[in-house]
């Protein structure tokens, strides 16, 4: 119904991290029908989901990782791009990981991926978007505010988030 009155192509949102629902690869192909449905937002972890959502929908249905360490992976079953976290705070190393995996140079991209194995468990360690908002009042591009009910990183988070930040820029 909601793509159905939507003036704007929908996306559909599949974190069950945040939803605690998976939307299942068969629910999405029959979605990707929909004249006003362009693509997934796909962050179930499962790449035979994945795969099987490629496989089974129209060329033009964007595959989209919403799990920035699986960006890659994502990318190597069909998928375009990321919504991602980290990339708020690292948008250089997100594109340089993309353009490396779309010239054929998987090592490199593979390597920039990398990069961040340390940082991005810390993001969601308290609740999104605690770490993120931290790592970027790191990097001095934001000052640390969060809405209520959330409160800011807890002194132990913000110190690891701190050193994992500081061995990035370094």
């Amino acid at each position: 119904r909601i793509a159905d009155t939507s003036p704007v192509p929908v996306i559909l949102y599949n974190v069950p991290g945040r939803t605690s629902s998976n939307l299942s690869a068969t629910t999405t192909i029959t979605l990707a029908r929909h004249h006003n449905i362009i693509g997934i937002k796909e962050a179930s972890g499962d790449l035979l989901q994945c795969l099987t959502i490629s496989n089974n929908t129209k060329d033009d249905f964007l595959l989209i990782s919403g799990d920035d360490m699986l960006t890659i992976p994502i990318l190597s079953h069909g998928g375009i791009g990321v919504i991602s976290v980290l990339a708020n705070a690292f948008p250089d190393n997100f594109k340089a990981q993309i353009n490396h995996f779309f010239n054929g140079e998987l090592n490199k991209a593979w390597q920039k991926s990398s990069e961040l194995i340390e940082l991005n468990p810390l993001m969601y360690e308290e609740s999104n978007p605690v770490g993120i908002k931290q790592a970027l009042s790191e990097l001095g591009l934001i000052k640390n505010f969060v809405r209520l009910p959330l409160l800011p990183a807890s002194e132990s988070l913000s110190q690891r988030i701190k050193v994992a930040v500081s061995a990035l820029k370094a």
